[in-house]
């Protein structure tokens, strides 16, 4: 008889021994909940797979609530597979009371536990929104997102269905953790992304070319005033080995930047601020004005994969082209009439007075009567201090 114990079978598990299908079924299902933060809309495919393992008819996810203002965000899972709902439901008049609004957040319930049977037949809830669409049996639990959001979960069964099991609410309550979790990431990345519309679409009005390059150096993307750009290929343009120059001395300094910059983001050389970003005057083929051009190391957090990461930020402008004036900001910021805007506009083109008035089809008199007016809303006396304000107004457009 061996003196050495025997390792209970329930240890651990073993390399020949398989989870349960239930098991699977279930990790597949909490791989879904974090998948659908990136889905568009989100979360359908893990409500598809909530109504088949549930034998579920509809299963909808209440994302945002209906406001007086704002319609609900709901995502359902038909047999159809429909998707998102845009109908009367998402209006706020048809969407308030919720017959689950009194429980707890974060924990599944059934309208069974609520009331009694006679109670929800009778209730207007039921026979306003669930008696019509065919739904009798229904689960649901109230989420709580890190911004006070409300979502809400509902899975449903038709009258002729059974209700829902005492293992069918654990499951829906196993998966409200998860969700919680992803909700929370759904709200971040939303953020960033309005974040990132709001700085891409200043940047944009600025007039000035943004590029990234990956960590070999090649050309992820840019917006479309450095393709612009790029397109004259005039001090800048795309050649077979990427990005370049079309002035040799410049090429040299561009060149060099990325090199430097690439070796500060893959750990070849010492980061240092002080470096950062490189500055570089791009000489053009033409008489017009050099380009002006940044290098900026972008440094990712470890344990990213290199060939995907972002490595460098290139901003490019062109000095001659003015930044975009929104047509009804002057007349916003200093009350101009639709015909001192017209005016104001011309001038920030660099027009003179007399090609301002020929352009808008004016007199010269009738010009200068406008730019009194203008001189005297904006509280300036020379034209060039006129330009001057109204450019750096457009910061706020």
């Amino acid at each position: 008889m061996s003196n050495h114990p025997t390792p209970a079978k329930n240890a651990g598990l073993q390399a020949d021994e398989k989870l349960s299908p239930g098991a699977v079924q279930f990790s597949d299902l909490i791989s879904l909940i974090y998948r659908g933060v990136m889905e568009n809309p989100p979360w359908l495919t893990f409500a598809t797979a909530m109504r088949e393992l549930l034998n579920a008819y509809p299963v909808a996810l209440v994302i945002r609530p209906a406001t007086r203002h704002q319609r609900a965000f709901i995502v359902v899972a038909r047999k159809d597979n429909q998707g998102l709902t845009r109908d009367d439901m998402t209006h706020f008049g048809f969407f308030s009371p919720d017959v689950f609004d009194p429980i707890p957040e974060d924990r599944v319930v059934d309208v069974n536990q609520l009331m009694l049977a006679s109670e929800w037949v009778a209730s207007d809830f039921y026979q306003r929104w669930m008696e019509p669409f065919g739904i009798h049996h229904m689960l649901g639990v109230q989420i709580r997102g890190d911004d006070y959001s409300l979502c809400r979960l509902r899975v449903c069964r038709p009258p002729e269905a059974p209700p829902f099991s005492a293992r069918e609410r654990q499951i829906c309550q196993a998966v409200v953790p998860h969700f919680k979790h992803a909700l929370r990431m759904y709200t971040r990345i939303n953020s960033m992304q309005l974040e990132q519309h709001f700085y891409t679409d200043t940047v944009t009005r600025q007039q000035v070319g943004t590029i990234l390059m990956d960590m070999q150096g090649n050309v992820f993307r840019m917006n479309r005033i450095a393709d612009s750009i790029v397109s004259q290929k005039d001090g800048l343009h795309f050649s077979r080995e990427g990005l370049h120059a079309t002035d040799p001395d410049s090429q040299t300094r561009l060149s060099t930047a990325i090199d430097n910059a690439l070796q500060a983001v893959t750990g070849k050389r010492s980061f240092d601020e002080s470096d950062f970003p490189a500055f570089i005057r791009l000489r053009r083929s033409s008489a017009r004005a050099d380009l002006h051009l940044s290098v900026t190391p972008l440094l990712s957090p470890d344990g990213l994969d290199e060939e995907r990461r972002i490595g460098l930020a290139l901003t490019v402008k062109d000095p001659e082209q003015k930044t975009l004036l929104a047509k009804d900001l002057s007349r916003q910021l200093f009350g101009l009439t639709p015909a001192e805007s017209a005016l104001a506009h011309t001038l920030c083109k660099g027009m003179t007075l007399s090609e301002s008035a020929q352009t808008l089809g004016i007199t010269k008199n009738t010009a200068r009567v406008h730019l009194s007016s203008i001189f005297a809303k904006t509280g300036v006396t020379r034209q060039s201090s006129l330009v001057s304000l109204l450019m750096g107004s457009a910061d706020l457009a």
